[in-house]
């Protein structure tokens, strides 16, 4: 599992970000850079939060067997239901109140009601939507498991997301923008376009920059749109309507981490370890309006940050912790971490250190 989970972030980081079109010399990021001007720092309270695996003790998987899922490619919940998009299987699991699976929707192919790559699933009221990467496109369905329609996204996409209002969001690989923007009919529209004035002169100055790879964003209950930065090292905030907002920088001491994380990832590969970046693996907002991020590596499980005060506590794994625990995806809801890898979900308390 772990293998698996580290060829995954390996397959972003290894993607043409920068390292086809930036000079040799040019680090994609480097410790204490790039300055970021205006950018909000973000302050780390001092007393972490350490996880305790709760209940139910045995993980949960999509037939309650030891076979667990067929490549877990996100959670998340419909109320008090955990829904759980299945990669392997091209198909959404959904579990009842006991973690029970009680219903699942769509199999493998291209075909109205089918799905062929999928990777990131959303919830907004009744719908459910699935962004598929084979089939490039959205997939709607009813709760009760009906097909409602498909919408053909331009350029390739990894993540989907609904706003309060219906809208639809999909990271955007147009080489402008982060995402485009649009409902159940369309049109996809360009929003939320990148901070190049605050990017490195190097990376503004080449002719065509084009940006691959997994944009980790999250849509907050009043429509504000955050997005993690990796070439900012920052999450940057736009309004409903697309404006940019503020720029937040993590901590230099989480940054430190995650790229010294990276640059084991892509040793590992054989890849550049100068290009080393301070990557994530997912980006929620909770049940109380903060920021979940979530990062690549079982020393420490991500940072949950408070857009309103500009402050973050750390979430840890205890020393002990065993491997296995480390995934690619979570949130937290209800005081709780639902944790999933590419096999299963674990769920864990959170406690002070």
């Amino acid at each position: 599992m772990q293998a698996w989970m580290r060829a995954r972030q390996s397959v972003f980081r290894l993607l043409p970000v920068l390292v086809a079109l930036m000079p040799a010399g040019v680090p994609a990021c480097s410790r204490g850079e790039p300055h970021v001007e205006g950018a909000i720092p973000i302050a780390l309270e001092r007393v972490a939060l350490v996880v305790q695996e709760s209940v139910p003790a045995a993980p949960i998987s999509s037939e309650n067997d030891e076979f667990g899922f067929a490549r877990a490619a996100d959670l998340v919940f419909d109320g008090d239901r955990m829904l759980v998009l299945e990669n392997g299987n091209d198909r959404i699991v959904r579990l009842d109140e006991q973690f029970r699976p009680e219903a699942y929707f769509g199999r493998e192919g291209a075909g109205p009601g089918e799905l062929r790559g999928a990777m990131s699933l959303a919830v907004w009221q009744d719908l459910y939507a699935v962004s598929e990467g084979t089939n490039a496109r959205v997939s709607i369905f009813r709760s009760d498991g009906a097909f409602v329609r498909s919408l053909a996204v331009p350029h390739g996409f990894t993540e989907v997301q609904w706003g309060p209002d219906g809208s639809l969001f999909v990271c955007s690989y147009d080489d402008r923008n982060y995402f485009l923007r649009g409902d159940t009919a369309g049109p996809w529209r360009p929003f939320a376009e990148r901070p190049w004035d605050l990017y490195p002169e190097e990376f503004r100055a080449m002719f065509r920059p084009i940006i691959h790879g997994d944009v980790q964003f999250v849509v907050a209950g009043t429509g504000a749109v955050h997005v993690y930065d990796e070439m900012l090292g920052s999450l940057v905030e736009y309004s409903p309507t697309g404006q940019r907002v503020a720029v937040r920088r993590l901590p230099q001491r989480i940054l430190d981490g995650l790229i010294e994380q990276d640059a084991l990832v892509l040793g590992d590969f054989g890849g550049d370890t100068r290009r080393a970046r301070p990557g994530i693996t997912d980006l929620s907002v909770t049940d109380d309006g903060r920021l979940f991020l979530l990062f690549p590596n079982v020393g420490a499980i991500g940072l949950l940050v408070d857009p309103r005060t500009n402050r973050a506590q750390a979430i840890k794994w205890p020393a002990e912790a065993d491997q296995r625990y480390g995934g690619f995806g979570g949130v937290i809801r209800n005081g709780l971490f639902f944790r999933h890898s590419s096999d299963d979900v674990r769920i864990f308390k959170l406690i002070p250190e």
